[in-house]
């Protein structure tokens, strides 16, 4: 101002008249600097507060993150993340638990990939099954719960599980989640107190496992852990050995050499497709009460000479470093009484209860 006054004439051109001018410019200046100060020192403040906020906002997303890997990696559950074409893209530790795969062996493979393909007209409905499932996903949206079979790395047998699946919606993608849980015990033997079944089970050893689990599973009311674990350990070998030895014709040599050459799975998947056996059954009987429990295991084999198995013992056969064969051994010392019929293809045992 002073400036435009000097130059029109209004003022003269003087030495108090420039100090002056410096001075109002100077003082201008200054005025101007504090402003601008103030009004850094707000965006200062805002940028720490926003930074601050940012912080907490990733340690709040770490953390989320953190209890989610805990949360998948932890469960039991199989967990598959898939893409909307259900190829593999994620899946947790439980995958090599129950399947024996790496996330490595099946990542962008489908999912039909994985499901159990045999031989039989059986193994090819399960395909379309699965398929028909995953289209109704597509076309419903909804989440959907069945059964079917996978393939597992190890076992060349089919395992049932239960599978969900739905759809997880992000901001840009859409990822399919699938769960695959095997099926327990309810809790509702608990309040079994005496119980009668008789199965039929076919020549995969996945079900010697299952079906021992079932028929040892309302001893807990009346043994410890270990012997419960022992019953179940012994009954589960009888009928291993029912099956391999009954059913299938395997003898005791020839499962040593396959097992030794390391290719006992692939021989013993060629016999349980063998039609001369495939369609042989091991029959299982069994009758629980608060006084004992009996197991009657019957195979459609030839028979073996149960006296001579029954005179070995243990020390024996680990001084001849013998993996196998110690099922029959085993039940000497967990049941009461071991009766085998004349043929030698049945087996009956009795284990008495006690009360505490």
């Amino acid at each position: 101002m002073l400036y435009s006054l000097k130059s029109l004439g209004f003022l003269s051109d003087n030495h108090i008249t420039r100090w002056t001018i410096q001075i109002g410019t100077a003082l201008q200046t200054i005025l101007l600097s504090l402003g601008l100060a103030d009004r850094i020192n707000f965006l200062t403040k805002s940028l720490r507060e926003n930074l601050r906020d940012l912080s907490h906002a990733k340690i709040k997303i770490e953390e989320s993150e953190k209890r989610f890997r805990e949360i998948f990696q932890g469960s039991d559950e199989v967990i598959l993340m898939m893409n909307e074409d259900f190829e593999i893209i994620n899946a947790n530790r439980s995958l090599s638990k129950h399947l024996g795969y790496r996330l490595d062996d099946l990542r962008n493979k489908k999912i039909t990939e994985i499901l159990y393909t045999g031989r039989d007209q059986k193994s090819d409905y399960n395909v379309m099954y699965v398929n028909d499932k995953l289209t109704d996903l597509k076309m419903t949206g909804s989440a959907i719960n069945f059964r079917t079979e996978l393939s597992q790395k190890y076992v060349k047998e089919p395992k049932e599980m239960v599978c969900r699946i739905q759809y997880i919606d992000f901001e840009e993608t859409r990822e399919v989640l699938m769960t695959l849980s095997p099926e327990y015990e309810d809790t509702i033997i608990q309040l079994i107190d005496s119980e009668k079944i008789e199965l039929s089970m076919n020549n995969y050893l996945r079900n010697a496992e299952l079906v021992s689990q079932k028929i040892t599973s309302q001893l807990a009311k009346y043994l410890t852990n270990i012997e419960q674990t022992e019953v179940r350990s012994s009954v589960r070998e009888i009928i291993i050995n029912a099956v391999e030895h009954g059913n299938l014709n395997i003898s005791f040599d020839e499962k040593s050499k396959a097992l030794m050459e390391g290719n006992y799975l692939e021989f013993l998947q060629k016999r349980q497709e063998d039609p001369r056996y495939r369609h042989k059954k091991v029959k299982i009987e069994y009758s629980f009460s608060s006084e004992y429990v009996a197991y009657r295991i019957t195979d459609e084999g030839r028979g073996f000479d149960h006296k001579k198995h029954m005179e070995k013992s243990l020390d024996a056969m680990n001084e001849a470093h013998v993996q196998h064969g110690r099922g029959i051994l085993m039940t000497k010392s967990v049941f009461d009484r071991i009766e085998y019929n004349e043929k030698g293809n049945q087996v009956s045992l009795i284990k008495f209860l006690n009360r505490d």
